[in-house]
């Protein structure tokens, strides 16, 4: 049989090992986990910079075409405008 001193020695070599791994593993863990995190900030960042730009170029077309509505409106104001003082110029 096992006399105690090797027992105890068995014993302590086990939960050392065990505790020893568990430490390691935890840390593989951590490192994992903060490499996740690491590439949703990357992944994040690039995502909200294309959207940004595209948010950017999506005003300047939108400003550019509501301009040139105004400039239509404005445009056929006047000519309505003008034609609506001939008219009312010819029945006097």
């Amino acid at each position: 049989m096992l006399d105690s001193p090797t027992v105890i020695a068995l014993l302590l070599t086990i939960l050392t090992s065990v505790a020893g791994l568990t430490w390691w593993l935890s840390m593989r863990f951590s490192e994992l986990r903060h490499m996740v995190y690491e590439q949703i900030e990357k992944t994040e960042k690039i995502l909200l910079d294309k959207i940004e730009y595209h948010e950017r170029h999506d005003d300047k077309r939108f400003s550019d075409i509501s301009n040139a509505l105004w400039e239509i409106r404005l445009r056929n104001a006047a000519i309505e405008g003008l034609t609506h003082i001939k008219k009312e110029r010819d029945e006097s």
